[in-house]
């Protein structure tokens, strides 16, 4: 089972089990036309990204957070893939179920090494700008900004990095900033530090 009070590795245990069973259910739902969002359960919606996300999918295969890595832990975060419904995302999404069992802990791992495979050459992928769809991995980072339309907590300590950055909103009954009134930035704007 999965423990409420777990301070362990982030990649462990129930983590990596949810991981497998979301691969299986996410597969089905693209090879039946659908598109998906994949993402961990430690983030912060604050607006609708759907909207964005289509505009932004136009003639690609997946978007992915960006995992800064040079090794075969990146490019791709695999906690936050858009999929949008291809012929080539379909494929790609089988294999990664087909090959699941093969991975240890780390479902990133499984999804870096597939998107790199020569096999997989033809797939259009983009990395998310991180303005946007902010990855806290340190205190050094810099603290996201209004544009920010998703926060992604990684690591552990999860509660004190989601309260670090005032993303903290399990013990409201709505997310004040999902709510707000003004629309997600649009496509178009570039975004720079």
């Amino acid at each position: 089972g999965i423990s409420t009070q777990y301070r362990g590795s982030a990649n462990t245990g129930g983590h990596a089990q949810i991981n497998n069973a979301v691969l299986l259910a996410g597969n089905e739902l693209v090879q039946a036309g659908y598109e998906v969002v994949f993402h961990d359960v430690d983030m912060t919606w604050h607006k609708d990204i759907r909207p964005w996300l289509k505009v932004a999918g136009h003639r690609r295969d997946l978007l992915g957070m960006q995992a800064p890595y040079w090794n075969a832990k990146g490019i791709i975060n695999s906690g936050f893939v858009y999929v949008v419904n291809t012929q080539k995302s379909r494929r790609f999404i089988q294999s990664l179920e087909n090959l699941a069992p093969l991975k240890t802990t780390s479902d990133q791992l499984l999804w870096n090494i597939a998107v790199r495979h020569v096999y997989f050459s033809e797939l259009s992928y983009r990395i998310l700008p991180q303005a946007l769809f902010y990855k806290y991995s340190g205190h050094r980072m810099p603290r996201p900004g209004n544009e920010m339309l998703l926060y992604h907590a990684v690591g552990n300590a999860k509660r004190e990095h989601f309260e670090f950055h005032d993303t903290w909103y399990l013990n409201q009954t709505e997310c004040p900033k999902f709510y707000a009134d003004a629309p997600a930035p649009p496509i178009t704007k570039t975004y720079k530090k």
